[in-house]
């Protein structure tokens, strides 16, 4: 079981050693021509990039640097990422996908 940052007590948790997850939304902005990524769980939570591989990776490294800055006594805290699409091309891999 993962609590979610963001929950009552959030801190707590992951400093006592629970797995954490954050909640991602995922938009692909046209005029732009780029996938967005933020998230209402974490906040300073936003990353940009040309395609999803890449967009992981920038939201992974963003979840850790924020966690980071918000519970600096404790070093290697991951959250997992939950990602929720919402208006992504048809083409994107990760159209009509669930998480």
């Amino acid at each position: 079981m993962m609590y979610r940052v963001g929950f009552p007590l959030w801190r707590l948790f992951i400093k006592l050693g629970c797995p954490a997850s954050v909640q991602v939304r995922t938009i692909w902005d046209p005029e732009a021509k780029v996938y967005v990524a933020d998230s209402p769980d974490l906040k300073g939570l936003v990353a940009e990039a040309p395609d999803l591989d890449t967009l992981r990776t920038e939201v992974q490294s963003s979840i850790d640097a924020l966690l980071s800055l918000q519970l600096r006594p404790r070093n290697n805290i991951r959250a997992h990422p939950i990602y929720r699409e919402i208006g992504l091309p048809s083409t994107s891999p990760w159209a009509n996908t669930s998480s």
